[in-house]
């Protein structure tokens, strides 16, 4: 409970009422002072992950304390000198605020700037860049963010200790992130990311201009400054936006589409075979119903970069009002601009052609046909070296739930074994 003062609200309501006054201010100020540094984490800032603030808001010097002695004593003390004083202690709060929402402000701004400068940057999200700083940045006593990650994601509690476990975890943890671009033209066997790592590392409690800095050369060296995906591909046509109707007609038409649970195996086939012999990465695909406007915003800018890649977007008519309304604009302002951009595919059962700009897609069998569409993606996994995930389904009675058995590397042994996970589903 914070109260400022113990004084009988009846015989002192005056200055009751300013010491209350201040103490609801000072409440709001705490509260935008949470705000700002959930904004920062979620954000992914670097320096604002697993923080924990205090922030004293009591009467440290008993100035409030001894001007309320004397108002019981004589009742003649000066109405300013107690304003002076707890308005010291609010402002000193407003500052904090002021401070933090100017390293918000900085942070988004300075994102914005070196994804300009370096055009893979617009290939991560904010979380993801995070991330790979804080993979870049040595661990030290005081800066043990890294190894808190590392631990969670190795399933260990040992690698604050342990330097050569802590490099090594931090190498695979790197050439994971990395290696879901999905690009060739790169090096990612550990010594090369290894050498690229003890290059560009980052030191602890370098500011974020220093650490995005670092990570753009990073990138640009292992991936030639992206370009291979500048490449001009002679079967995808650029500056186009197409309409994805899928399921326009059931066999049976009393049947009803739920719309959490649409991504049938004709819209999944029909959204591998539009990549055109390549399997798509995350960044290629918008999934609508958990994206923010940070996130849409940021899809926009890698469709007008790498013009030579195909984009989609997923579950549109599963957005809010508010949102939709701002992916449209951004779909208005595609279709309005005169630079090259990517061609996109809208998946939506609710937008119609007669939008500017959008052009139906015919959707032909070869599309539809799931063994076809099986049978390739297999080839793709072989040619490109990719382990099939090890995912087995086990059905039981209706209200009994469903086994989901799948395999994963075992990385705290820092081995190729594998381990067998199962959960129970319960409908």
């Amino acid at each position: 409970q914070l109260t400022f003062f113990n004084i009988n609200l009846q015989q002192n309501i005056f200055y009751t009422k300013i010491l209350f006054n201040q103490q609801l201010k000072l409440l709001k100020i705490l509260e935008n002072i949470y705000i700002i540094l959930v904004k920062l984490e979620m954000s992914g800032h670097p320096d604002y992950q697993l923080r924990e603030e205090d922030y004293e808001i009591h009467d440290r010097t008993g100035e409030i304390d001894a001007i309320l002695m004397d108002l019981r004593k004589d009742n003649r003390i000066r109405e300013d000198r107690l304003k002076r004083v707890i308005k010291t202690r609010t402002e000193n709060l407003e500052l904090i605020y002021r401070a933090l929402e100017t390293a918000y402000k900085m942070w988004i701004k300075n994102l914005e700037r070196y994804r300009q400068d370096s055009r893979l940057l617009n290939l991560f999200s904010n979380r993801q860049i995070m991330i790979l700083i804080i993979l870049l940045t040595t661990s030290t006593t005081q800066n043990q963010i890294k190894c808190h990650f590392l631990e969670k994601f190795s399933l260990s509690k040992d690698v604050i200790n342990h330097k050569e476990k802590e490099l090594k975890l931090t190498i695979q943890c790197l050439i994971h992130y990395l290696r879901s671009l999905k690009m060739h033209d790169c090096d990612l066997s550990e010594n090369n990311i290894s050498y690229l790592y003890e290059t560009y590392k980052i030191t602890p409690n370098s500011n974020v201009e220093t650490s995005l800095e670092k990570l753009s050369k990073f990138l640009q060296e292992l991936f030639n400054n992206g370009r291979e995906l500048l490449k001009k591909n002679p079967s995808i046509n650029e500056n186009q936006q197409y309409l994805v109707t899928p399921n326009m007609m059931r066999h049976n038409t009393s049947e009803k589409i739920s719309l959490e649970h649409d991504l049938d195996m004709e819209t999944c086939c029909i959204l591998l075979n539009l990549f055109n012999d390549r399997l798509p990465s995350v960044y290629q695909i918008l999934w609508c119903s958990i994206a923010s406007e940070e996130d849409i915003r940021l899809f926009f800018a890698r469709v007008r970069t790498f013009y030579y890649l195909i984009f989609v977007i997923m579950d549109i008519d599963k957005m809010h009002h508010r949102l939709r309304e701002f992916l449209l604009n951004e779909q208005d302002e595609l279709t309005r601009q005169e630079q090259p951009h990517g061609p996109v595919y809208y998946f939506s059962r609710e937008l119609t052609t007669s939008r500017k700009g959008l052009r139906p897609f015919h959707i032909t069998p070869k599309y539809r046909n799931s063994s076809q569409t099986y049978t390739q993606l297999i080839r793709l996994f072989e040619q490109n070296d990719w382990t099939q995930p090890h995912i087995q389904i086990i059905y039981g009675n209706a209200g009994i739930g469903e086994f989901i058995s799948f395999k994963v590397p075992e990385i705290q042994n820092h081995s190729k074994n594998f381990f067998c996970l199962f959960l129970y589903l319960v409908r």
